[in-house]
């Protein structure tokens, strides 16, 4: 499963890329022929629910605490 928060990378898959995003079209056709053989799907993912935004974005200590347990899956307190 793809998730993004990224809408306009949505709409690039369902709607097709275009003129300034034509150097997408090999990895499209690539994710299009998985999506299509049900080996992956794209979904929405608000903002505050990336997980991976935690490597490259700044956060308040309670949101990577959270972030953080979604990726190791503690179940406790973790402190960075």
């Amino acid at each position: 499963m793809i998730k993004t928060d990224n809408q306009s990378a949505i709409r690039i898959f369902k709607d097709g890329p275009q003129r300034h995003s034509k150097h997408i079209d090999i990895r499209r056709e690539f994710i299009l022929e998985n999506i299509k053989e049900k080996l992956c799907n794209i979904t929405y993912i608000p903002s505050d629910q990336q997980i991976s935004d935690f490597l490259t974005k700044p956060f308040k200590q309670k949101t990577k605490d959270i972030i953080i347990r979604n990726v190791f899956r503690f179940g406790g307190a973790v402190k960075i």
